[in-house]
Formats: structure tokens, C-alpha cells, sequence
């Protein structure tokens, strides 16, 4: 056994016997000679100690209450403490630490509470003792002989056990308070060999902290914030570059690094519109009016330059004639007005029936009484095709008579053939009187309407 001083002294079980025979004499003189049934009502919890495996010199020392209890209704005394076994390893104690030297009394009905301690050694190894208390009842007066003293006093046994052992963390290594090469033998997971853990610990004991888990050598950890541990450039703070990644593991790529229209190129590449697959750096120009390959242009054929609405993409075919798109009303004047390939088609034709085209001078070719040399007549057309109108052909007041339509006055929009006569002092209708009509006391009360 290895040496350790108990907190106890056993006594030997040669002076036992001397000292137990001793005790009963002076017993059976103090106390009477109580039933022998009631000399053994003192208990003891837990009457078994078990102090599992420890882990070797981590520990020190541990300890574990043990409760007696009285119940009889006279006082006991404890007259002796024994233990047998490996009395180096295991002691009994007061709780204060103080040895537990009978004798020490249990009043009745009370508890006396000692301590086993554990002196866990430096080496691996199982260890057994037994632990015995001898009690007696005191103070029950009288005098007789009790007879033999095994009637008079009760023994109580506690079997007691522990375990220590060099690995303490069980992981198949001894640490170092054994020499072990354990370098942490309170951790299953730390021991050499071990598979290093991104945790900060060293796990296989080379000395080395998480080695393996910088792949690319940038200084930071894929366990912890390298979100891609084969790149370098990719790591908490790094720079955003337009390149599709999140450079920085902040959980998203950078502003622009994005391809919403599935076009191929993102913004930060010069996408100059990323909601239109049709547009990006490159892209063919399209008759659409964009600038499809974000040059900052239109294409040359997506200009309107005569300002007619249709461009040469969409088959102008002359975009420097407003008069000139496809669908254009056919002039005659020698062009392919409409695009449709064809010159002056169905202008050169008299649809009127006056015996003039619009080729021959037909300003109205859906007029018979227009063309070139006919007779001004009052209907507001040039009859003459000579570019204006003929004399009173006009309207200057908006009334819709024309002068030579017998408007007297092409000033006022009241005054015109017919218009009703108002009390003006104006011929409103033109037949050469003023206010006739108006200026009449009709229903003979003395007042006109000018009145």
C-alpha cells in the first residue's frame, strides 16, 4: 500500500477485545440491565460507500457523510471507531475534519454525522476497506450483570470502496499527474493521435492549435468566419470585387453582383439595365428604342430623324421625309410616299370623274368641282386649285357663313343670313332692319323687349 496518514487511528484488533471487555465491566456497573433487544436502536446511513472511480492526484481528497441515528429513548454512545482494509486510502473524521476519537455521544433521538474521506493516490488501482462503529446505551442506572457483552453493545458496518485511475477523462491516455502524455485529461476529446477540432484546443497535444482548418493560408478559420477556405481572397473585411461571391462573408455578395435578368452579366460588369435580358455589354442591337448593347447609344437605325414616328428599322423607308413611312397616304410627287416599293400608285387616277388626277393638278380629287381652271363658287373650296380661295369665301368671325353665303358682317358671330334678331341696334338676320320685331310693345303694357 501507498503511504497515507488516516484521518482516523484504527486500533489494532489484538487491544480490541481488551478494550470492549473493559467497557462492558463498566457498562454493566453504571447503566441497569436493559433488554438486549433495545441496546441496538442506533441506525447508520447510507450504511454502504461507494466512491466510484476518481480521477488519480486531480482530486485530493472527497469525502462522504455518513448520518447515525438514535432511536432508542436513552442516550448511546460511540465507543469505538475501527476500520479495516486499506486504512492509508480511507479514513473516518468529524466533519470539521477533527479525528473521530471515541467516546462520542448520540443523545437520544438525535443524529451524529462523521465523514469518510478518499486520499485518492497518484496511480491507477481499486481499494476496499471496512469501517466499524461500535455504540452502547449509557445512563440507564441500577446495577446487575447484563451477561455477555455482545447483549450490551451494537456494532454497525460500513463497506467502503473507491477507485483511481491515471485517465480521468476515460479517453485511453494517462495524463500528466501520472506521466501520461495526456496534455488535458479532462477532456475525452484531447489526447495524442486525436483528430484536431476547430475548437482553439489543441486537440492531438502537438503543441499546434486547430492546424488544418486555414486551408488557404488567409489567417482565418473555416470553423469560424472563413466562409470559403480555399480561396484566399474570401474572408471577414476582405474587399468586395464584382465577381459574383461574397467576398467578405458578410452573407451576400456586393451591391451590383447580381444577374436578376439571367442575361449573363451583372451590373458591376456594365449590365446598363439588369431587369432586360436584351440588354448588356455587347448585345446585338435590337429595333426596340434601347440601347441594347449598353454603349450609350442607339443604334443608327433606332433614330427617327424626320420626326414622322417610324425609324428605319421599323421600314422608313426615307428618314428624311416626314411625308415618307410605311402606311403613308401616296402623294403625287414622284416618291414611294408608303414604302411599299411603288411610286404615286392610285394618285394618278381622276377618282372624282372631273377629268383632272391629282398628277394633273386635282387639289381635291374627291371633289368634282375642284380642279385646276373650274369656276369659283361659293363653298369654301378652291375650286380653281390655284391656292386660295375666291372673294367672300371666308369666314372671319366663325359663325359658318361665309360672306358670299350672305353674312352682312364677317366681324360679329351674331350677324349672318337668317340669325334671329336681337335688341342690338344690329341687323342680326341681314334683311336690311334693325331690331325689328323686338322693338315692339307686344302685349301692349307699355315696355319692348329692348326695354
Amino acid at each position: 500500500m501507498h503511504a497515507h496518514t488516516p484521518r482516523t487511528s484504527p486500533a489494532s484488533s489484538r487491544g480490541r477485545h481488551g478494550v470492549l471487555l473493559s467497557l462492558a465491566a463498566l457498562f454493566t456497573a453504571l447503566v441497569g440491565c436493559p433488554d438486549a433487544g433495545e441496546v441496538a436502536l442506533v441506525s447508520v446511513d447510507p450504511s454502504e460507500v461507494d466512491f466510484g472511480y476518481v480521477g488519480a492526484g486531480v482530486t485530493g481528497v472527497v469525502e462522504q457523510d455518513l448520518v447515525f441515528t438514535s432511536e432508542h429513548d436513552q442516550d448511546a454512545t460511540l465507543y469505538e471507531v475501527l476500520v479495516e482494509g486499506d486504512t492509508d486510502i480511507f479514513g473516518v473524521a468529524r466533519p470539521d475534519g477533527t479525528p473521530a476519537e471515541p467516546p462520542i455521544q448520540l443523545p437520544a433521538g438525535e443524529t451524529l454525522r462523521l465523514t469518510v474521506s478518499f486520499a485518492v493516490p497518484v496511480f491507477s488501482d481499486a481499494f476496499e476497506a471496512t469501517a466499524k462503529f461500535t455504540f452502547g446505551l449509557s445512563g440507564a442506572g441500577g446495577g446487575c450483570n447484563c451477561g455477555a457483552y455482545s447483549q450490551e453493545f451494537k456494532t454497525l458496518t460500513v463497506n467502503i470502496s473507491g477507485e483511481s485511475g491515471c485517465d480521468q477523462d476515460g479517453d485511453g491516455v494517462d495524463g500528466p499527474v501520472c506521466e501520461g502524455d495526456d496534455c488535458d485529461d479532462e477532456d475525452p476529446s484531447v489526447y495524442p493521435g486525436a483528430d484536431e477540432a476547430c475548437d482553439g484546443v489543441d486537440n492531438d497535444c502537438d503543441g499546434d492549435i486547430d492546424e488544418g482548418y486555414d486551408a488557404d493560408g488567409d489567417g482565418y478559420l473555416s470553423c469560424e468566419d472563413d466562409c470559403d477556405d480555399e480561396d484566399a481572397s474570401i474572408h471577414p473585411g476582405a474587399e468586395e470585387v464584382c465577381d459574383g461571391v461574397d467576398n467578405d462573408c458578410d452573407g451576400s455578395p456586393g451591391e451590383g453582383e447580381e444577374d436578376a435578368d439571367g442575361d449573363g452579366v451583372m451590373a458591376c460588369d456594365g449590365d446598363c439595365d439588369d431587369g432586360d435580358a436584351t440588354v448588356y455589354p455587347g448585345a446585338p442591337e435590337l429595333c426596340d428604342g434601347v440601347d441594347n448593347d449598353c454603349d450609350g447609344e442607339l443604334g443608327a437605325d433606332e433614330i427617327d430623324a424626320d420626326g414622322d414616328g417610324v425609324t428605319v428599322c421599323e421600314g422608313d423607308c426615307d428618314d428624311a421625309d416626314a411625308l415618307t413611312y410605311p402606311g403613308a397616304p401616296e402623294q403625287c410627287d414622284g416618291l414611294d410616299n408608303d414604302c411599299d416599293g411603288q411610286i404615286d400608285e392610285n394618285v394618278d387616277e381622276d377618282l372624282d370623274g372631273d377629268g383632272y388626277s391629282p398628277c394633273d393638278g386635282d387639289c381635291h380629287d374627291g371633289n368634282p368641282l375642284v380642279f385646276p381652271g373650274a369656276t369659283e363658287i361659293c363653298d369654301g373650296f378652291d375650286n380653281d386649285c390655284d391656292g386660295s380661295l375666291g372673294p367672300g369665301e371666308t369666314d372671319a368671325d366663325g359663325d359658318g357663313q361665309l360672306v358670299c353665303q350672305g353674312d352682312c358682317d364677317d366681324g360679329d358671330a351674331t350677324v349672318g343670313l337668317g340669325f334671329p334678331e336681337l335688341c342690338d341696334g344690329l341687323d342680326n338676320d341681314c334683311d336690311g332692319e334693325t331690331d325689328e320685331n323686338v322693338d315692339e310693345d307686344l302685349d301692349g303694357d307699355g315696355l319692348t323687349a329692348c326695354d
